[in-house]
């Protein structure tokens, strides 16, 4: 693997970690609040299709779109940033 292969690897790895970070977060707050992906679609007017994608992380979201899930939620967003490796 060439030096630029693995900065585009490095990078899409990445991406595909925190996306699926973030869905297990919207995941397990929506199943501490007690509804279903169905109600939470409802709740931040979108379907249940695109609530479920993004739970898998199949999707990157969009700030807006975690800040409904937090107002859907009663829930505040905490963005950190650390040290790279």
């Amino acid at each position: 693997m060439t030096a630029d292969e693995r900065a585009v690897f490095d990078e899409t790895y990445g991406a595909c970690g925190l996306a699926l970070n973030v869905g297990e977060k919207v995941c397990g707050a929506r199943e501490v609040a007690g509804i279903s992906q169905r109600e939470l679609a409802a709740r931040i007017g979108t379907s249940q299709t695109a609530v479920a994608r993004l739970e898998a992380g199949d999707v990157s979201a969009r700030l807006t779109t975690l800040q409904k899930v937090a107002v859907a939620l009663e829930l505040r967003i905490t963005i950190e940033l650390s040290a790279a490796r």
